[in-house]
């Protein structure tokens, strides 16, 4: 009898690991099909910020880390270095600068993203104060949270007038969750990716055994987009925590075997590749569609590699004075709302991360030129 219910409970286990896995979708971008798709997108040049000669040092930059743009059309640019955000009209002129390093209410120290909210409320991501910091429009501190989260790596979104949502690093190397959702004014309400464990990929310099995330989210589709830094995939988790699909892609530097693991709770790598691609970060637009920048090749003799603390990712650098602007090392790839690549395209500047403002693209080199470039985008077919 004993061992009848023994075997039932390990049926039953065993049929929970399938039921978890059969309703994820997999979809499936192999290097022919994003080859198949290179230059379908379009970038124009409009400005790019904090250029040499485009004013004083208002506009200049030490370590800008993310960029947002608000209803009136306001961008804000966050800098570490200088524990600022400085803020500028859409035509490049400097209006005001936020914040002043500090720990004061109104202070900033290592400031790393930013982002706007539906009321037109600055939010910062405050990390040497470990702090959420909310800001008017116009530069008055107006309410701040303290977290526990080691949350060097996060982005910031708003799920709702009265929600926060954050990527907590150290809970998801643990399976404990990959994103926290919180009120405005810190409560815990909900956890996304729960008991989801990242595979193995043994690179300490990328910060230990286990792969890292980058995340997004689509307010429309109340959709959480989870990016793995070297596994190339991304995660797709309803607003409910449900996960329900997962999106792979090759790359010209490998092409990984991944195999769904019931003890994970996610797709882990069959063996450990020699080199890795690495995704810088991820963005979705209005239109659901994911657009996601990778390297597409392994460093050359004379680049070298460097931790970029604000979004965690690694940075490359020249190693000699002589080395071009321009370089080869990062693609673009766009993601249908089905998945499916629709578009990609070579990329020419260093890249640290990105962010999408209506038919916008922003890309911030906060490495090589400490400049943010924007371009206006066209998609063949859309």
């Amino acid at each position: 009898m004993k061992k009848k219910i023994n075997l039932l409970v390990i049926v039953f286990f065993l049929f929970s690991y399938w039921l978890n896995a059969v309703g994820i979708k997999e979809i499936k971008n192999s290097l022919p099909e994003v080859k198949h798709v290179m230059d379908k997108i379009q970038l124009k040049t409009i400005r790019t910020w904090g250029a040499e000669g485009e004013g004083g040092d208002e506009n200049y930059f030490k370590a800008p880390e993310g960029i947002a743009v608000d209803k009136d059309n306001n961008v804000y640019i966050v800098d570490s270095t200088l524990h600022c955000v400085k803020v500028f009209n859409r035509n490049g002129r400097f209006i005001r600068k936020i914040g002043q390093k500090g720990q004061g209410p109104g202070d900033l120290l290592i400031p790393l993203q930013i982002a706007v909210d539906e009321s037109n409320q600055i939010w910062v991501n405050d990390f040497g104060n470990r702090r959420m910091q909310c800001f008017s429009n116009t530069g008055t501190s107006i309410s701040t949270f303290k977290t526990s989260l080691m949350f060097f790596l996060t982005k910031i979104f708003f799920p709702s007038k009265t929600q926060i949502a954050l990527f907590d690093m150290a809970a998801s190397g643990r399976g404990k969750g990959i994103i926290k959702i919180f009120n405005r004014s810190g409560v815990k309400l909900q956890t996304i990716g729960a008991n989801v464990l990242p595979p193995r990929i043994d690179r300490p310099f990328n910060g230990g055994k286990f792969d890292s995330h980058i995340i997004s989210y689509d307010k429309i589709a109340k959709q959480y987009y989870v990016a793995y830094t070297c596994s190339q995939m991304m995660h797709v988790f309803r607003d409910t925590g449900e996960h329900i699909s997962t999106i792979f892609y090759d790359t010209p530097v490998n092409k990984l075997k991944l195999t769904w693991n019931p003890k994970k709770r996610n797709f882990h790598l069959l063996k450990k590749p020699k080199d890795y691609s690495e995704c810088v970060d991820i963005a979705v637009d209005s239109r659901r569609r994911m657009f996601v920048i990778i390297t597409s090749r392994l460093l050359k003799d004379n680049e070298k590699v460097s931790m970029t603390l604000g979004n965690g990712r690694i940075g490359y650098i020249p190693k000699d004075k002589n080395y071009p602007e321009k370089t080869d090392l990062y693609w673009l790839l766009v993601f249908g709302d089905t998945g499916k690549i629709i578009a990609a395209k070579q990329l020419d500047v260093f890249c640290s991360g990105i962010y999408l403002h209506n038919n916008h693209l922003f890309i911030v080199d906060k490495v090589f030129e400490k400049v943010i470039y924007e371009y206006r985008y066209t998609i063949d077919g859309q």
